[in-house]
């Protein structure tokens, strides 16, 4: 199995999953996704491998990991609630045509 090298792109590969499950399921399977992310990131690809980790590189890490994949789910959902205040306007502005006066 490869591992990354070092730390610095552990992480990486968890953004898109983030990304997508506040995106099709909402927030808080997003956080959800986030915590276990940064868990299997954690043990899996941080070294020492197969561990959690206990270096100061690789504790910082975590935390940071965690701030910005939270901060990724409160932007997506804040699209995620435009795109359906756009989608419900557009609903009613056809209703609206459909009127005959």
């Amino acid at each position: 199995m490869m591992l990354p090298a070092d730390a610095e792109l552990a992480f990486v590969t968890f953004y898109p999953v983030v990304i997508a499950s506040v995106l099709l399921c909402g927030t808080d399977p997003a956080l959800l996704a986030t915590a276990l992310s940064a868990g299997c990131a954690d043990y899996f690809f941080l070294r020492p491998v197969w561990a959690f980790a206990s270096g100061v590189h690789e504790v910082l890490a975590l935390p940071t990991f965690a701030f910005t994949g939270g901060l990724t789910c409160v932007l997506a959902h804040n699209l995620r609630s435009a795109i359906r205040g756009c989608l419900g306007l557009w609903t009613n502005r056809s209703d609206i045509r459909s009127i005959s006066i």
